[in-house]
């Protein structure tokens, strides 16, 4: 019995995979020099991921102050 294969477009494989990211759903905006700083340390790929959840669920929220 052969296996049935399904051919997929590559555009289709992209938008599944990386979505389609909008600046209207949001983002994080980080100062350059704290960006620069990150890169430079040399962290782990596992500290990274949880340092981009942490700058996400901080400066993410886009407030100067918790008030």
């Amino acid at each position: 019995m052969a296996l049935a294969q399904k051919v997929v477009s590559l555009e289709d494989h992209k938008e599944k995979v990386m979505g389609n990211p909008q600046l209207e759903d949001g983002y994080v905006r980080i100062a350059n020099e704290l960006f620069a700083a990150m890169a430079a340390f040399g962290f782990t790929g596992r500290q990274m991921a949880v340092l981009m959840v942490i700058i996400g669920k901080t400066y993410g929220y886009n407030k100067n102050s918790e008030i």
